[in-house]
């Protein structure tokens, strides 16, 4: 069963999918909403083997959605069946990625760049990706559970057949970590072509840009050091050429990693990242002292029109600030950001009238091309500024 609802009205743009998956053992109902047009947004609704509350918490969100004004324009009363969301997977192991820290602030990078124990490479804006080489060609899986299965990372193979046809019969079993991106697109629009069911021509101009190892010929190389394993990749890199496949260069003395940072800031790239030499890497973990990530941000001067609900422990408080600026005279919605704190939080809750039509700072990586800000974070209400300041510029994408 798959429902799709849409919102058109008032200036708004945005749709909510729900998809009825079945499996022999396992029901789920996923929850894809977002901007139409632009790259969607998951959530899982049920997940369990009860049909009956399956249904239930279908018709709920439904309901829920048509309320708030939400009209369906399409609907499909036949369940999907789970491996056209997951493909089966068991014959590869489950391997989950390792994941950085962030830099704690300017003086901590600095001592990052002058340490030679660390090496780096530039931080890419695409999508990780962790690739089995098998004797069929490859297979990629992203860092996150799939619905159908929440045991096993999901699968983009069937998304990528120019390089799920690539063939290294002398690196069977070997596993290598990656970032899949194409050139001149932002992670946006990659992920929009990775969640489309048809391939459409952009998925054929995705590159993956390797920069670790985690298995050779099936036997894991986790626990040799970054040092041991960089050597093992340009092992692999000689018995793995293909113009879709780039081994990510590394910069090791304290200058050659300060002339890449400063080459990415002057060109506007995602970020940097810096890796510990006598690390070893750990499997789906966060160490506190392996890799870092520095990534670019920027403020913006928005104005606040409206507020969401919250969640968990803030579900009778305020959530999120919703927030838009001006463009060629007219105030768009531009999306919402959370991260104020509790005091701000609940005097937002406790007197929302006072905040409506206000300026708030917002921190972001960037602006997207639909306008919206990426993973942006409140930061605080400017009473220097007024909301014809917040200004959407043609420059700014």
């Amino acid at each position: 069963m798959c429902i799709r609802l849409e919102h058109t009205s008032a200036g708004h743009n945005k749709f909510y999918e729900m998809q009825f998956i079945q499996s022999k053992n396992r029901i789920a109902v996923r929850g894809l909403y977002g901007a139409i047009g632009q790259a969607p947004n998951e959530t899982t609704i049920y997940d369990g083997n009860d049909e009956m509350e399956a249904l239930v918490q279908l018709k709920k969100k439904q309901l829920e959605k048509l309320k708030k004004g939400y009209v369906i324009v399409s609907q499909n009363d036949k369940a999907t069946p789970a491996e056209t969301i997951t493909p089966k997977t068991n014959d590869v192991p489950a391997i989950w990625p390792m994941n950085a820290q962030g830099v704690k602030g300017d003086d901590h990078l600095q001592a990052l760049l002058n340490d030679d124990n660390y090496v780096a490479q530039e931080k890419l804006d695409g999508m990780r990706a962790v690739i089995h080489i098998t004797k069929d060609g490859l297979r990629i899986f992203s860092r996150s559970a799939g619905v159908a299965d929440p045991t096993m990372p999901l699968e983009k193979t069937s998304a990528l057949p120019h390089l799920a046809a690539l063939t290294f019969p002398s690196l069977v079993g070997t596993v290598l970590d990656a970032e899949i991106l194409i050139a001149g697109k932002d992670c946006a629009e990659l992920s929009g072509a990775m969640h489309r069911k048809d391939v459409g021509s952009d998925n054929r101009l995705v590159t993956a840009f390797v920069f670790d190892i985690i298995r050779l010929g099936g036997v894991s190389v986790t626990g040799k050091t970054l040092e041991e394993r960089i050597t093992l990749l340009e092992t692999v890199q000689s018995r793995l050429q293909s113009e879709h496949i780039v081994f990510l260069p590394w910069a090791k003395s304290a200058s050659d990693k300060r002339a890449l940072y400063e080459s990415l800031l002057d060109s506007g790239k995602e970020g940097i990242m810096l890796k510990r030499l006598d690390a070893t890497y750990v499997e789906g973990g966060r160490p506190s002292n392996n890799w870092f990530k520095d990534k670019k941000s920027a403020t913006f001067d928005c104005v606040v029109l409206g507020f969401s609900k919250g969640a968990g422990k803030y579900n009778t408080l305020v959530g999120a600030v919703i927030f838009g600026q001006y463009r060629n005279g007219k105030l768009i919605q531009l999306g919402q950001a959370s991260g104020m704190n509790d005091s701000t939080r609940s005097l937002m809750s406790r007197y929302p009238e006072q905040y409506l039509g206000r300026v708030a700072e917002i921190k972001g990586m960037e602006r997207l091309k639909s306008g919206s800000i990426r993973h942006p974070q409140f930061v605080r209400i400017r009473t220097d500024k007024q909301p014809s300041d917040c200004q959407w510029n043609e420059h700014e994408q």
